[in-house]
């Protein structure tokens, strides 16, 4: 098990990690809200990781995602921006830890839309969301 040197309380890595030209490593994960208003809610938080400490995740921006899990498997990365599909597919954890397979522990929520967060990961802008509304583009 990989033991993180980070206040990331990463719950399950969500999409498989990819490199930007300097080396660094960027990538996705779900976390859990363990303080403040929204405790017990999900997230998911893109984190770089470099050479000087690679096991520490950084920070680059979390997008709140609500009472169940999203599923994720990809996102985008450019040199400036992460980008993550937040699309209305929902993960039942409790089905999956029960043994049932992963495509039947998969809802669709007809009523939510598709988002688009973009992630600014330099320059003076880091850290700030974008988010685009799709509809319901699934």
């Amino acid at each position: 098990m990989m033991e993180w040197d980070d206040d990331i309380q990463g719950t399950t890595g969500t999409t498989h990690v990819r490199s930007l030209p300097n080396g660094d490593m960027v990538g996705i994960c779900s976390e859990i809200i363990t303080s403040g208003d929204n405790i017990g809610e999900n997230q998911l938080t893109a984190y770089r990781v470099n050479k000087e400490n690679i096991n520490k995740r950084i920070r680059l921006g979390s997008v709140p995602t609500g009472k169940c899990s999203v599923y994720q498997h990809a996102f985008g990365l450019s040199e400036n921006y992460v980008t993550i599909f937040q699309h209305p597919i929902k993960t039942d954890m409790g089905e999956q830890l029960m043994g049932a397979d992963m495509i039947t522990c998969m809802k669709q929520v007809a009523d939510e839309s598709t988002l688009v967060h973009a992630i600014k990961i330099g320059g003076e802008d880091a850290g700030k969301i974008t988010t685009y509304d799709t509809g319901n583009f699934f």
